[in-house]
């Protein structure tokens, strides 16, 4: 890890970054985070057609959807984690399947 992508800590404890903090499942991102938001874009089953979206400093446990009072915000972090997708290395996980001998 360089020093762009660690996050680093104010004198204060606070922390900072200078890039989202994505989750990723199977080559998909299916959350990230962004300042005090946080999209969740889908789960190990499926992608959502509508994303979740949460404000973390003031709903720290994910109860309250917020999507459809920021759509804007919405807009902005589906098209970062595409943006942020492009970047990442496939796993170049293989549909051969596996065989016992």
């Amino acid at each position: 890890m360089d020093r762009t992508s660690a996050p680093c800590c104010s004198a204060r404890g606070e922390l900072h970054r200078n890039r989202p903090f994505v989750w990723v499942y199977d080559d998909n991102i299916t959350a990230l985070r962004e300042g005090p938001w946080k999209p969740v874009l889908g789960n190990a089953d499926k992608t959502f057609v509508i994303p979740l979206l949460y404000q973390i400093e003031d709903d720290p446990v994910e109860a309250n959807d917020c999507a459809g009072a920021h759509p804007e915000i919405v807009q902005r972090l589906v098209r970062l984690a595409k943006e942020v997708r492009a970047q990442i290395p496939r796993s170049g996980r293989s549909s051969i399947p596996c065989v016992t001998p």
